[in-house]
């Protein structure tokens, strides 16, 4: 596992901050990176068809390739402040596998926010 970040605040009106992380490892007896988050999902139902039931569903919402073995997973995170206009993104990419697969699949994610707190 590894993080740097790089977190530069250029001026009064402007911070830039770049993070990245990887992580990987062989094998592991129990991989829980994408479907082992005990406290469910932020986005509840927000997927769901109009039959939805909340029961037996703790990870609605959750984006889980059901990787296992194997796994290379890295992620960029980059961030810009400018006045009070808030940019921020993640870049996220895992190669791995199932115990029971030969070849390694890849799962791609990717993310815009623009928020705004109204000063200038």
């Amino acid at each position: 596992m590894g993080k740097l970040a790089l977190d530069r605040q250029l001026n009064d009106d402007l911070r830039l901050r770049l993070s990245g992380s990887i992580y990987t490892t062989n094998s592991p007896a129990n991989n829980t990176l994408f479907g082992g988050d005990r406290t469910g999902s932020r986005y509840f139902g927000a997927l769901e068809n109009t039959s939805y039931s909340s029961s037996g569903t703790a990870f609605s919402g959750r984006f889980n390739p059901a990787f296992s073995d194997q796994v290379t997973s890295c992620m960029i995170n980059p961030l810009v402040k400018f006045h009070g206009l808030y940019v921020s993104a993640a870049l996220a990419w895992a190669n791995e596998r199932q115990v029971t697969e030969i070849d390694k699949r890849r799962a791609i994610q990717c993310a815009v926010d623009v928020q705004s707190t109204g000063k200038q």
